[in-house]
């Protein structure tokens, strides 16, 4: 565990809190411009965009 930029890491997963990242394997959760990415989807909220697939939403604030 460092805190500064806060990461913790354990095996696959990785929590970094500064813009919050979270990692999970193929998932990804990013809190700054919100990111959430698991395997092929992706959510990400400042311009929103959801990505499923080949399925593209994007939505700009």
């Amino acid at each position: 565990m460092q805190v500064g930029a806060l990461t913790i890491q354990v095996g696959a997963l990785t929590i970094q809190v500064d813009a919050l990242t979270i990692q999970v394997g193929a998932l990804t959760i990013q809190v700054g411009a919100l990111t959430i990415q698991v395997g092929a989807l992706t959510i990400q909220v400042g311009a929103l965009t959801i990505q499923v697939g080949a399925l593209t939403i994007q939505v700009d604030a």
